[in-house]
């Protein structure tokens, strides 16, 4: 995590903002990987982004065999859904 904080800071520094260091990461791994998305565990389990919005309910709707209302399948997650959520991003990307 301290590589991380570095890298930020550096980045930083140059007057970089987190929307540049992806573009730049992205440039640089490019035919490798893509970072479609940065942030932070709350961000994904609250935030309202579309991104955040979209995953949860992909989740949701892979997880569930009946249907769910889209504005449900979006909605922040639940405590009582945290371990099960949790445990899917583990996995997620392999």
């Amino acid at each position: 995590m301290e590589e991380v904080a570095q890298f930020h800071a550096t980045m930083h520094a140059r007057g970089m903002g987190l929307g540049d260091v992806v573009t730049r990461l992205n440039e640089l791994a490019s035919g490798y990987s893509t970072i479609e998305w940065w942030g932070t565990c709350e961000q994904l389990c609250h935030g309202d982004g579309p991104f955040e919005a979209d995953f949860r309910e992909s989740w949701r709707l892979d997880e569930r065999e009946e249907e769910v209302e889209h504005a449900v399948a979006r909605r922040p997650i639940a405590p009582e859904e945290m371990e099960e959520f949790i445990e899917f991003l583990g996995a997620y990307g392999y």
